[in-house]
């Protein structure tokens, strides 16, 4: 996929995960039409290929995404991308949409498979959206690929046990798993 490059489309998440250390941070867009433009610009100068966006939540604005894989469609610009999101910003339709606008994986932060210990860290979303996300995401023909914290308040060997067993169920195309660390200024440390 080289030549390739790290892009950002936006900054920030209004979400309150209390490990994370840009939770509750103001939530900035770029327009599709800028993404494009320097998307053009990467191609006709560098013949770039690959993007990972780099957002903490890609697809936020569902209108921006869509508008901008039908730009990328239109354009023909033949341009494969990864973003990052989470589970209850996707839907079957978007899925769809953006793998034919050049998706080819999407990175979700499920952290556990412990009902308990999203609830216990605020995630905002279930066990169920993050499987729903994953069954989607693969059907749409995207690479699948989830992190996970082990060691979030309330862990125990039983919810680490849920969290592996939901890997193995839902069986996304790869799973990441980190340890949990009090980032200063958040609410577990």
């Amino acid at each position: 996929g080289k030549p390739f490059t790290i892009m950002y489309a936006s900054k920030g998440c209004p979400f309150a995960c209390k490990f994370c250390t840009v939770r509750r941070t103001s939530y900035k867009k770029r327009s599709a039409e800028n993404i494009l433009s320097e998307l053009r610009y990467l191609k006709s100068n560098f013949g770039l290929r690959t993007v990972s966006f780099f957002d903490e939540t890609f697809t936020m604005d569902k209108k921006r995404v869509l508008e901008l894989c039908e730009g990328i469609q239109r354009e023909q610009l033949d341009i494969k991308w990864y973003c990052n999101t989470r589970v209850e910003l996707v839907s079957r339709d978007l899925l769809t949409k953006m793998r034919q606008g050049g998706c080819r994986g999407v990175s979700f932060g499920v952290e556990s498979g412990s009902q308990q210990i999203l609830d216990n860290v605020e995630k905002g979303n279930t066990v169920e959206d993050a499987a729903m996300a994953i069954k989607w995401t693969k059907e749409a023909g995207i690479k699948t690929y989830c992190s996970f914290i082990i060691g979030l308040p309330g862990e125990t060997w039983d919810t680490i046990k849920q969290t592996i067993d939901f890997v193995k169920r839902t069986s996304p195309t790869g799973a990441q798993f980190n340890l949990a660390v009090p980032y200063p200024g958040t609410p577990i440390h």
